[in-house]
Order: C-alpha cells, then structure tokens, then sequence
C-alpha cells in the first residue's frame, strides 16, 4: 500500500470525533463529574454537559470504517480477526515539526514549502525577528498542521507587499503592531495620574503544597498563605465538552472578580489579558484518547494591571482568595499572586510580557522533553493546541479594560487617546493645508505607524510634513 493510499484510508478511519470523543462514539472517559461554577444536572446517570456561550458542541458521525465493525460484531464471521477492518493509525507528520528543515523535507515543493522557505529568508535577515522568543518554531508548527480551517499560508507571508496577516494571537509582527504598540503609546505618563499599581494573576493550582497567595517578583516569590498544605492534589481541566465549559466559566469569574473591585471602589482601573497554558505529558493510563497514551491539561488564568489611591490590605487579599476557592471548589486549588508596579517602566514591562502570541513552540518542546510519542504528538497537537485552545480563545475578549482605563470613562480616562489613522486617500489630501490642519495629529499618527511596520523610526515632529508626503509617495 503505497503512501497516498494510507493517507486516504486514515482520513475515512478517523475523523475529529477523536478530539472529545473515543472511537465508539461515546464521551471520552476521564472527565470527572465534578463542575466548577454550577451544578449540572444528570437524568440518566450520565453527564449532561452545558453548551459554552457561542459554540455549538455537535455529536460527529462516526468513521465508516468503526461503522463497519460494529456492524459485524454479531455477526459469526466477528469471531475471526482476520476478517475485521484494519484501521490504521492516523499520521501526519513522524518527526520534529518545530524544525524548519524537516517540515520543508517533508513537504516537498508545495505552496507551504515555499511559504516557509519566504518566511525563513525574512527571519534570518531580521534581528528583531530573532529576538523573538519561539518565532521560527512556530512557523514549522504551523506550516505542517493538518487540513482544517487555519490557513498557514496567510501567517507565513505576513507584511509581504505591505499586507499584515491580522493574526496576533500567533503573529508576532500583528501582535506588536495591533496589540502592544498601541498599549504603550496609550499608557506613556500615566504612571504619576495614580499613587498605586499593581500586577496580579489569578489562576489555579493543582499542588496543594504550592497553591495560596504569592508576591515578589517572578524569579523571588515568597508565600504569604498556603492553606492547603498536606491535601490530595486537584484535578486538571481537559478538552472535553463538559470541561471546555468549566474552563469558559473560569475565564469569566476571573474577570467578574477585578471589575468587582472596581465596582466596590477598592481600584480605580485594570486591563486584563487572558493566556491560555497546556501541558502534554504520557500516561499509560490515560483514556483521554483511545489510540494513544498522551494526556494534557489546560490552565486558564488571567494578568491583570490595576492602579488606585490605596494599596491592598491583607482583609482584600484574602477575601479575593476566599471567592476564588469558593468558585473552584473540588476540582483544584486556588492561586493567587499580586506584586507592586513602581515605575512607567514597570507598565511598559508588563505590556511586553502579557501582551504576547500563544507559545506553541514551547508547548511542543515541552511535550517532546517529557517523552511523548512525536507522531502521536504531532496529531494530538493540531486538535487540542490549534482547534479546541484557539475555540475556546476566541470566544474570550482580552485584552479588556475598565474603570479609568476603558475608553468609555468619559472625563476620568487617564490614558492616551490615540487619533484615528488616515486613510491612503486621506493622506493625499493632506497636501490641502486646510485639511492637513483639521486632521493634523491623526496624519503623523499614520507616518508613524507606517513607518513602525517599515521597521525604521522616523522621528515625525522633527520632520516638515512636506518630508512626511514625499515618503508617503515613495
């Protein structure tokens, strides 16, 4: 059987039922009853998963080739194992899809061949691309990914004739120019318009010797509270319908929780970022899936940036700590950390490092360091890291802001409003000096940001807007 025909018959023998579901079509086993939020109610003994706002949970026909089988298994001829259908096991790719040579090897020359080889040449020509943390990686992640709705081909020629691929959520170049540049004009000099500031993150634990309320920098946190010391360890959160769900409902009591202080008058604002973890590790006992033994969890958590006249005292820190295990009850721990922003460099800091892509790269490098199966991995990754993570991402907004820092505060708002761009047409128009004076600060607004993608930094003031026009032209 040569490699086309293997390819075909994988495609009829499994199909993404296999994302939530075992082979017989029933619910993937390892999901625990136990919900975080509310109560699901059971009529038959059995699960009863509410649907996530948004997404429609649809029970997936089943292969036809599982069809077949269980056809037959009443039948005399089942009792031969000869006479069953073979299913072979589904692979994509066998080796390290994070390497670019590798995945160009294995695609020979077609369009995400090229693609990647076009991307590779830009990266080694930039510095600044190099200086981002996993790029190249998932790029060869992405170029190599299976035939569902994400087109690679979009991301690999980002900025090519100009065009952004408007994918910052994987793009490093769109989540700097759509996410994070704007966050740090719009925060320059607020510093000194409020007395405190602070990081937090909110998320959960499954250690309870670790779970409790944290503070200090990253690399020199110190415990202030561990009150499960000595407890069974949680549960973690998996992508099956009923825990996509609990995930969803975590997401959204996270940030009920901040704007809450807000409401109470405890802060005066925050911006919120939601980042997703996950984890593979292999299990021989899992039964997650039914064809292989790797398992993962999800950690949903969220960064928060909050500032105000007062500090928190340890009454509200302990309360926010209280209503967060109150909401998780059973299913896992409760963690806390919060630290002290100290300067305008401290802001610009905490942009840069919530504000970013999801780490599919290290994700994958993880997985391969803890002993996974790569060709299993390299399907398992596709489902559960680019379908189900990036499902349930979209359906969350982040970043979000409110009080003093949303946009809708009126006459409290301390940030920077930004002006709006210009458009080419507009930008032609400017050499009339009546309208170049009407929208004055919205035309070097647009230079800059033009030239920002450019890469240079034209330093728009110090120029004539006669300067400005002939670049604009060139």
């Amino acid at each position: 059987m040569n490699e086309q025909s293997i390819t075909q018959t994988n495609e009829t023998a499994y199909c993404k039922s296999d994302l939530i579901y075992t082979r017989r079509g029933s619910p993937a086993s390892g999901c625990h009853p136990q919900t975080i939020g509310a109560e699901l109610e059971t009529s038959t003994g059995s699960i009863v998963p509410d649907p996530v706002e948004g997404v429609r949970l649809v029970r997936p026909r089943m292969p036809r080739a599982i069809e077949a089988e269980e056809d037959t298994a009443d039948s005399p001829e089942a009792d031969n194992p000869s006479d069953q259908p073979e299913v072979p096991p589904l692979i994509t790719f066998a080796g390290d899809r994070a390497d670019y040579r590798y995945v160009i090897a294995r695609s020979g020359h077609c369009r995400r061949s090229v693609a990647l080889k076009y991307f590779r040449g830009r990266y080694s020509s930039s510095d600044w691309m190099q200086d981002q943390d996993g790029w190249l990686k998932n790029a060869s992640l992405l170029a190599s990914v299976g035939q569902f709705s994400f087109n690679p081909i979009r991301f690999l020629y980002c900025s090519k004739g100009g065009k952004l691929c408007f994918l910052p959520r994987v793009c490093h170049r769109c989540n700097l120019d759509q996410r994070v540049e704007p966050l740090q004009k719009m925060f320059e000099g607020t510093y000194a318009k409020r007395p405190f500031w602070c990081s937090i993150v909110l998320d959960n634990e499954m250690d309870a010797d670790k779970a409790g309320i944290w503070t200090g920098p990253h690399d020199d946190r110190r415990a202030l509270y561990l009150p499960h010391e000595g407890k069974p360890d949680g549960r973690f959160l998996r992508f099956s319908p009923i825990q996509l769900d609990m995930a969803a409902r975590f997401y959204g009591f996270q940030f009920h929780i901040v704007r809450y202080l807000q409401k109470a008058g405890i802060i005066d604002g925050w911006i919120a970022v939601a980042e997703p973890s996950l984890s593979f590790w292999p299990d021989p006992n899992s039964t997650f899936y039914c064809w292989n033994d790797i398992d993962h969890a999800f950690l949903p958590h969220i960064h928060v940036l909050v500032c105000g006249y007062h500090p928190f005292d340890e009454k509200v820190i302990r309360a926010i700590y209280d209503v967060l295990q109150q909401f998780l009850g059973n299913q896992s721990y409760a963690n806390f950390w919060f630290n002290p922003v100290t300067s305008q460099s401290g802001i610009t800091q905490w942009i840069n490092y919530c504000i970013k892509p999801v780490p599919l790269a290290e994700w994958y490098a993880n997985a391969v360091h803890r002993g996974c199966s790569q060709s299993d991995l390299n399907l398992v990754f596709d489902d559960l890291a680019l379908e189900s993570c990036s499902g349930l991402m979209s359906q969350i907004y982040s970043p979000r802001r409110g009080g003093v820092l949303a946009a809708n505060s009126g006459n409290a708002y301390i940030l920077n409003r930004l002006p709006p761009m210009l458009t080419r047409k507009q930008m032609a128009q400017c050499k009339d000096e009546k309208f170049y004076l009407e929208h004055e600060d919205s035309f070097w607004r647009t230079i800059e940001k033009r030239e920002f993608r450019r890469g240079g930094n034209f330093r728009c003031r110090t120029k004539t807007r006669k300067a400005a026009l002939r670049r604009i032209s060139a």
